[in-house]
């Protein structure tokens, strides 16, 4: 009978997550837990200096200071896209792993994300150039987008935590590469995120294969089926289709 160690790290496709997870700091991500990040974006910086701001303010009046770029899976997507600056050299795919104990909870990951960005935020305060205003949106943040790296439909509790989001008084995006139609199938009414975006930078199957490199074999199909449940979303949620 082989007995497990306690102590020993949790090793996947051959690589140490903790390790994995700890270098990811070294590129400006923020880890909380086991498998969430937060990374103050570009937008972010030029809210908080005066110098302009993203679409979602100028579309829905959501401060750039006050949105929260984030994701529940930082390593995991089924894509390896060739377009795509996020770390795919650290990606794992879609194995997140089967054990639910796995996973951190909804409202611990909020919590924690906001703590991480806090801190993050606080290295603004010695910049001549704060705009105090924007600095106090940044710190009590009313906009959640998931959309930082991985994807975060591989996350099982994600209709838990746009619903933890929605009581704090905030709203939420996510953006998703739409190969998990039964997430979107599955959220309850009240589970549903604020925008539902679903990205792709293809116009048929052929490019969507060159470009989207998926691991998953029905990738198109199951990308397809989303984009059809979309249209059926009208009342539950916003929707649009992007190219990223």
């Amino acid at each position: 009978m082989v007995r497990k160690n306690p102590k020993r790290k949790q090793k996947i496709c051959g690589t140490d997550l903790e390790s994995e997870l700890k270098s990811l700091e070294k590129m400006n991500y923020a880890v909380f837990g086991k498998h969430s990040a937060v990374q103050i974006c570009h937008w972010t910086k030029s809210a908080l200096r005066g110098c302009g701001h993203c679409w979602k303010e100028e579309l829905y009046g959501i401060s750039s200071a006050g949105c929260v770029q984030m994701t529940p899976a930082v390593l995991w997507c089924e894509h390896n896209c060739v377009h795509c600056w996020r770390p795919l050299e650290k990606y794992k795919g879609s194995d997140i792993l089967k054990d639910a104990k796995f996973f951190d909870k909804p409202k611990d990951i909020i919590d924690g994300i906001l703590e991480k960005r806090r801190e993050i935020l606080m290295g603004f305060k010695g910049s001549k150039n704060l705009d105090e205003e924007a600095f106090e949106k940044a710190m009590n943040p009313k906009l959640f987008t998931m959309s930082l790296s991985g994807e975060p439909t591989l996350y099982p509790y994600l209709g838990e935590m746009f619903k933890e989001i929605r009581k704090r008084g905030a709203v939420s995006f996510l953006v998703t590469n739409g190969l998990n139609p039964e997430v979107i199938r599955n959220f309850k009414d009240d589970e549903f995120p604020t925008q539902l975006v679903i990205s792709t930078n293809a116009p048929n199957e052929k490019l969507y294969k060159i470009w989207h490199r998926s691991r998953e074999p029905r990738a198109w199909e199951k990308f397809n089926e989303s984009l059809e449940l979309m249209r059926k979303l009208k009342g539950k949620t916003r929707t649009s289709a992007a190219r990223v």
